[in-house]
C-alpha cells in the first residue's frame, strides 16, 4: 500500500462517515455533493428500490425522512472494507447499524425508549474519484433486521 493510497482510503472512509453526519443533521445540501451527477442508489423495494441520478437519489432521501428532525435518527457505519481498485475507482463495504432517538409510528420500529433499534442492514457501495474529490457512484443496500424492510 502507498501512500497515496492510505490516502484514498482515508478519503473513502470521510465520504461514507460524511453520509451518517449529513444523513443524520437533516444537511441535505451538503449530503448532494457526496453524489456523483450519475449515482445510483439501489435500496430495498419498501424504501422506494432503485433511484438514478443525484437530484432523484435527494428527492427520495429527503421523501423518506419526511417528519423527521435533526438527529432523530443516527446512521452507525462500522466494519469499513475498502479496496482501490485504481486510481479513480474503489469498492467499500459497511455495516449499518441504525437508531430512532425519539418516537416515530411511521417507522418499522416506533424507536425512542421501546426499541432504538431501527435497521440492521450492510452497505455496498462504489466510488468514482471525479475532478480530485471521491463520490458515491453506486450505493446498494441490504437489510438484514427486520425482514420486511
Amino acid at each position: 500500500m502507498t501512500i497515496d493510497g492510505l490516502i484514498d482510503r482515508e478519503e473513502v472512509t470521510q465520504l461514507r462517515l460524511g453520509f451518517a453526519a449529513y444523513h443524520d443533521a437533516r444537511d441535505w445540501d451538503n449530503l448532494a455533493t457526496l453524489f456523483a451527477e450519475e449515482a445510483v442508489c439501489d435500496y430495498p423495494p419498501a424504501l422506494g428500490g432503485q433511484w438514478v441520478g443525484r437530484s432523484a437519489i435527494m428527492q427520495h432521501i429527503v421523501r423518506l425522512n419526511e417528519g423527521g428532525v435533526p438527529y432523530d435518527a443516527l446512521h452507525i457505519m462500522t466494519n469499513p472494507w475498502i479496496s482501490l481498485q485504481g486510481a479513480d475507482f474503489a469498492k467499500g463495504r459497511w455495516y449499518l447499524t441504525d437508531f430512532l432517538t425519539r418516537q416515530r409510528p411511521d417507522f418499522p420500529s416506533p424507536g425512542g425508549h421501546a426499541n432504538p433499534l431501527v435497521f440492521l442492514g450492510v452497505y455496498h457501495d462504489e466510488y468514482r474519484k471525479i475532478d480530485g474529490a471521491w463520490k458515491f457512484w453506486r450505493v446498494k443496500l441490504d437489510f438484514y433486521w427486520p425482514e420486511h424492510a
